[in-house]
């Protein structure tokens, strides 16, 4: 199990070190643990199987995302218009402080993301 760093040293954190956290099909692994601080980051590991989702959301902060691998799609919240984006390999998302948003995999392989937001989160 992941313990958070109280030591002020660099550090790799190693896969077999993660924790892996089931979140009925979606699965995160902290790379940087929650802190005290609100505002500290948090960095996360997150995977959505195929043909599984992340239902509709919001939360204080903002939470970005790059897609290390697969495809996914994130419904993103314009002026009150829901609307799909498909993002790829390589892709960088963003969503803003409180913004309404769920994530989804259609494609037939794990969509695998790098996340980043606020301990808060």
């Amino acid at each position: 199990m992941y313990t958070p760093m109280t030591e002020t040293f660099a550090h790799i954190v190693a896969e077999h070190e993660l924790e892996l956290f089931d979140l009925f099909g979606p699965t995160l692994e902290f790379l940087v643990a929650p802190q005290p601080n609100d505002e500290a980051p948090c960095v996360m590991k997150g995977m959505i199987p195929p043909r599984a989702s992340v239902p509709m959301h919001s939360h204080a902060g903002i939470e970005t995302f790059f897609v290390i691998s697969g495809e996914m799609e994130i419904l993103a919240d314009e002026g009150g218009k829901l609307h799909w984006l498909t993002a790829r390999s390589g892709d960088f998302i963003s969503v803003p402080n409180n913004a309404k948003h769920a994530l989804k995999n259609r494609s037939a392989y794990p969509a695998v993301q790098l996340i980043t937001s606020n301990s808060r989160l």
